[in-house]
């Protein structure tokens, strides 16, 4: 019973009988590709300048730096950065082969630990159980043993296989893309009774990065892979062939203590080395190779690497004995590149009398190709003082984007002496880099899978990377890992002629999916930095920066702007586009060829601006075949699924359902003042079912079916001409 209070008027607010649905973002990009340096996984950046100071600048190893500068040249606002190098397992985002550039500022007076180079830059390739031997300070030899073995699949069922003509196998290699492996009546004297040497050749034939041998004196067979270490991997993921052949479908992971035997990096040389020999510290030297020091210093340090094994020659080690110094010149100050990458090489770190004036501090410029890029004053060797010279440089906010110092814990403190020492050993780990290190992994949210942080609809890309594998990754991506909540922009290589980007299309894109739309030809800009890119005025750069910035201008320009079809001389128009790289595209005849193939062609009407003529995905036998339909979908998807986040854990009741009914109701009547249907009739223009089914309910399931009438957009337009006879006519009369 309420409680009883004297007579008066009582104020409450209450929520809206119908609630408005947030509308969830449309503009927003994600673009994977390599950059001059930066961060690893999913970055944002809200300008060009913002790019610049997270990434770096333009390099000729990448089109991405071009990419985001056509992106917010267009008018994207939000763009998400993956970068990526090569990795020696993707699911492992340690593994990449980008190292660090590096150098170390000295002092003289201080006691030094012994110390032992090498002479090889790593990765290098070892072999499984190799040994580093070293003494360490006369204490005698201690081992460091590399492990590493392969992953491998066998058979539970032994020969004969009842195999038939054109039945597959799918396999993956060390998590690379699907391989299909077909058997053939040829390959075989008996397909439906086949010997396990037989399957063994037939695999052989096909299967890279990988073999089959017999086992069980050649009744049984394996598949393994060619790779040694924890980045081999061997998973049988289906085919007609596997209910004979009875491989296991579970993924076998090798093993060991690194990723890959032949290509060993730095850091896994370090840990191994380490963990096995406390006693020393590994660190890179100059250029790279790796540096064994001694954990005491003075004359009583030192290090002997041994001939045990064959890792000594192996790293460029000589057999010497290296002592430390009670009084030398030591390393004071290591000098790293911030982030990894071979930026850091043509970073000079100079060290200058303080400007204070105080003896025991120091100025520290970092110059880049003759301009000093940063200057920090007044930096103190003491860990205790204001300015100690690592808080000061390695602070996120206010310190250097370049480097960042290391105090090496020489006693007393030192001042470094007044020098200038250039990085080395920076690397982009390019070396090897494959269409697998763009699309990435999930378990290590490497390449394209660092998005999966960010939540929502993204436009994604892959900016220069154009091959089959790439693309059909990219949408498979989308359409299957986010579920549809994004839309791939692909685009083909450079010089590309009609005919040629046309049979690419239909041979591996036509009818692929709906998520995603291809686009030819490259685009040509102003040469934004001769410095990197050369003299010429005007430079090829792949489209998809551009469009993609096209699709955020175009969504923001009105209210339902992501129901305007982004192609047109008005709404598809690139900015900063002064020509294409092949001049077919000019040409009426020839995007006949490619738009009959769904690939949306660039173009001009013959003045100097330039824009998309084409709205079609890749698949026109779908549901919503045009671009403007799909992400207008993806919006109104993603608007009512978060939506009906409130929902859930209430009764599944008569008034729920009228609730859910009546907000989604008032959702897409909304959008369709916005342009989203084909009409404006609400009756006609989409339709809500709430299901009341009691097999639902009792199934703990609400479950709602939306209709839609989605927009279509205007292609071709036919005029019809004749004569007028109208007055010929009259006067016969």
């Amino acid at each position: 019973m309420a409680e009883r209070v004297s007579s008066k008027v009582i104020v409450r607010e209450v929520p809206p009988a119908v609630r408005k649905l947030p509308a969830a973002p449309t503009a927003r990009a994600a673009f994977v590709g390599v950059t001059e340096r930066g961060p690893w996984g999913a970055n944002l950046v809200t300008d060009f300048e913002g790019y610049r100071r997270l990434y770096g600048g333009y390099t000729q190893e990448s089109d991405l730096a071009l990419a985001v500068l056509g992106f917010f040249d267009n008018g994207g606002r939000e763009l998400w950065i993956s970068r990526i190098a090569h990795y020696s397992d993707i699911t492992d985002p340690d593994s990449h082969l980008a190292v660090k550039g590096s150098g170390n500022l000295v002092t003289p007076g201080a006691a030094t630990p012994g110390t032992a180079t090498g002479s090889v830059v790593p990765p290098v390739a070892m072999s499984d159980g190799e040994q580093l031997g070293v003494d360490v300070d006369g204490g005698g030899e201690a081992l460091a043993t590399f492990n590493a073995a392969q992953a491998e699949v066998q058979t539970g069922t032994g020969e004969p296989y009842a195999l038939a003509d054109s039945q597959t196998l799918t396999v993956k290699i060390d998590n690379g893309t699907v391989q299909t492996i077909t058997f053939l009546t040829a390959d075989f004297v008996a397909i439906g009774a086949a010997t396990a040497e037989e399957v063994v050749h037939a695999i052989n034939k096909e299967i890279l990065g990988a073999h089959a041998e017999t086992t069980s004196g050649g009744t049984r067979f394996k598949i393994v892979s060619d790779r040694f270490g924890t980045g081999s991997w061997v998973e049988v993921t289906g085919g007609t062939a596997n209910a004979a052949l009875g491989l296991p479908t579970t993924p076998v992971q090798g093993t060991g203590d690194v990723s890959d035997i032949s290509a060993v990096t730095f850091a896994e040389i370090k840990a191994v080395v380490e963990a096995d020999i406390p006693t020393l510290t590994v660190q890179q030297g100059t250029g790279g190779v790796v540096e064994l020091v001694s954990n005491t210093t003075g004359s009583s340090s030192s290090i002997q690497v041994t001939a045990t094994g064959v890792l000594q020659a192996t790293l460029g080690f000589d057999t010497a004995l290296h002592e430390g110094s009670d009084s030398g010149s030591a390393n004071a100050i290591k000098v790293e590149g911030k982030t990894h990458g071979a930026y850091a090489n043509a970073v000079t770190a100079v060290v200058s009398n303080a400007s204070s004036g105080d003896a025991t501090e120091f100025n520290l410029s970092l110059v880049k190709e003759g301009i000093t890029e940063e200057s920090f004053p007044n930096l103190s060797p003491d860990p205790t003082a204001d300015r100690y010279y690592v808080t000061i440089v390695n602070d996120d906010t206010t310190g250097s984007v370049l480097v960042q110092l290391e105090d090496l814990g020489l006693g007393g403190n030192p001042r470094p002496s007044n020098q200038s020492v250039t990085l080395t050993g920076g690397d982009d780990g390019l070396t090897g880099l494959a269409d697998t290190d763009f699309l990435g992994s999930a378990t290590g949210g490497t390449g394209l899978h660092a998005f999966e942080t960010v939540s929502g609809s993204l436009n994604v890309a892959a900016p220069g990377r154009t091959s089959a594998i790439a693309l059909t990754g990219i949408v498979d991506y989308v359409e299957i890992d986010r579920g549809g909540r994004g839309f791939p922009i692909l685009a083909c290589d450079e010089a590309q002629a009609a005919e040629t980007v046309a049979l690419f299309a239909e041979s591996n894109l036509v009818g692929y999916s709906e998520f995603g739309a291809f686009y030819w030809p490259r685009v040509s800009i102003v040469n934004p930095d001769a410095t990197v890119f050369g003299t010429d005025t005007y430079i090829d750069v792949p489209p998809e920066g551009h469009i993609a910035g096209m699709f955020a201008r175009v969504d923001a320009s009105q209210r339902g702007g992501v129901y305007v079809p982004p192609a047109g001389p008005v709404n598809g128009r690139l900015r900063g586009v002064v020509g294409v790289d092949v001049e077919d595209a000019l040409k009426e005849r020839k995007r006949d060829v490619v738009a009959s193939r769904l690939v949306n062609p660039i173009r001009s009407d013959g003045g100097s601006s330039f824009y998309v003529d084409g709205v079609w995905t890749l698949r026109t036998d779908y549901n919503f075949p045009t671009v403007s339909e799909r992400r207008g979908v993806n919006f109104i998807e993603d608007t009512i699924e978060a939506g009906m986040e409130i929902y859930r854990f209430r009764n599944n009741d008569a008034r729920l359902r009228a609730e859910v009914d009546r907000d989604i109701r008032r959702f897409l009547t909304e959008q369709m003042f916005l342009g989203a249907f084909r009409s404006t009739d609400p009756e006609t223009a989409f339709e809500v079912i709430v299901s009341d089914d009691p097999a639902d309910i009792f199934a703990n399931l609400l479950k709602v079916s939306i209709l839609l009438a989605t927009q279509k957009p205007t292609i071709w337009i036919e005029l019809n001409f004749s004569q007028d006879v109208r007055a010929l006519l009259t006067a016969q009369a």
